[in-house]
């Protein structure tokens, strides 16, 4: 017998919506976001101004697909 005996029960139940838009605000950051928003702090950025700039500078380069592009709807790889 093991040291340490259980059972593990999965039930994949879950208390939020796996399938909505909205989980994918929890996902990680891609690097190039992620180095960009540690050089914005480190130019005296608060996190939500940092957050600002980077929702400035996607719209900027992306007008018409800017609203499916911040609410990652789509593949823009």
């Amino acid at each position: 017998m093991p040291d340490f005996p259980m059972s593990v029960h999965f039930d994949f139940c879950h208390n939020h919506p796996i399938l909505a838009g909205d989980v994918l605000r929890h996902r990680d950051v891609g690097p190039e976001a992620r180095e960009r928003v540690s050089q914005l702090l480190q130019d005296n950025h608060s996190p939500l101004s940092a957050l600002e700039v980077l929702k400035y500078d996607l719209q900027a380069a992306h007008p018409d697909d800017y609203v499916r592009l911040c609410a990652d709807r789509w593949s823009h790889a």
